[in-house]
């Protein structure tokens, strides 16, 4: 399962969600993380600018958005 992180630099937030998506690959390790940059895109700015960090599973349109758990993040992520 590959999972996207919308992030940006110096988003303290962001790199907490990063340590849970590195804990649940531990768990899951098939389980592939990428961080897309909003400030690489306008569009990206503009949906996710105010909301990151937020995980969404590639080619699914469910997002889950701060602030969430663990517990909250392996639910999403098994029942997607």
């Amino acid at each position: 399962m590959k999972v996207l992180l919308y992030t940006t630099s110096a988003c303290h937030l962001c790199e907490q969600a990063l340590v849970l998506l590195h804990k649940f690959r531990a768990i899951e390790p098939d389980t592939m993380i990428e961080e897309i940059e909003i400030c690489a895109s306008e569009a990206l700015m503009a949906s996710y600018g105010i909301r990151i960090p937020v995980i969404r599973i590639d080619n699914h349109t469910a997002e889950l958005g701060w602030p969430f758990g663990f517990e909250e993040l392996s639910e999403f992520l098994q029942n997607e």
